[in-house]
């Protein structure tokens, strides 16, 4: 629901807070940007520091990133905001696959909690618009952000409640420079492609982004 909601936000953000078109395109980009570019590395340590726990901690910063955006008083900082949630988002989404595949041993079971987090995945990015439209008719732009500290804290307490913790048995020593380096490579890979409608697919910036997401030639 986040990636979409403010989407129909942007003509009242733009008449408060007066952001550039550049900027426009950061405040709907940024959350998919982080997201799409930091999920593979934060899914490897998932199970390392524990399942429940990963999942907290992005309900956590993702409301602090929400109370962030909705008080902001610049362009730059509800930037950032977004780009915080995106960071929340890649927490949080493996971490709910691995505790399904934990909590739903049975092939049968698990396949249809597999099934409800996908049709829930998929409501909440075409209500997205829906609801921001009418959290903005009804409140304003920055409705679009509170709306997230309700849901946290609501999740925080079920998870809580109800998702015992849990983490892999045997965790292979972690790679640090080979994380940080995947998760670079999948941020300038994701800006290349959000960015090159604009800057042109073979502008210079967009090309250079290219670069150092594409993978090594295999060795013979």
């Amino acid at each position: 629901m986040d990636l979409t909601i403010l989407n129909v936000a942007i003509p009242d953000l733009l008449a408060d807070l007066r952001p550039s078109m550049a900027q426009i395109q950061w405040n709907v980009d940024g959350y998919a940007l982080v997201l799409g570019g930091t999920v593979l590395a934060r899914g490897a340590l998932t199970d390392r520091m524990g399942r429940r726990r990963t999942f907290l901690a992005g309900l956590v910063l993702c409301a602090g990133t929400s109370v962030f955006g909705a008080i902001a008083q610049t362009p730059l900082q509800t930037s950032a905001a977004r780009g915080g949630m995106g960071a929340a988002g890649a927490l949080m989404m493996p971490a709910t696959l691995s505790i399904i595949h934990w909590m739903y041993p049975e092939p049968m079971l698990r396949r249809r909690a597999i099934a409800v987090w996908t049709a829930v995945a998929a409501a909440g990015g075409l209500t997205g618009p829906v609801i921001g439209g009418w959290l903005v008719e009804h409140f304003s732009w920055r409705a679009g952000f509170w709306v997230n500290v309700p849901l946290a804290a609501a999740a925080f307490l079920l998870t809580c409640l109800l998702v015992p913790e849990s983490r892999a048995k045997r965790t292979e020593p972690l790679d640090g420079v080979g994380t940080a380096m995947s998760a670079a490579g999948l941020l300038v890979l994701v800006w290349a492609i959000i960015e090159s409608p604009v800057h042109g697919r073979t502008s210079g910036p967009v090309l250079l982004a290219y670069a150092p997401a594409w993978p090594p030639w295999p060795s013979r």
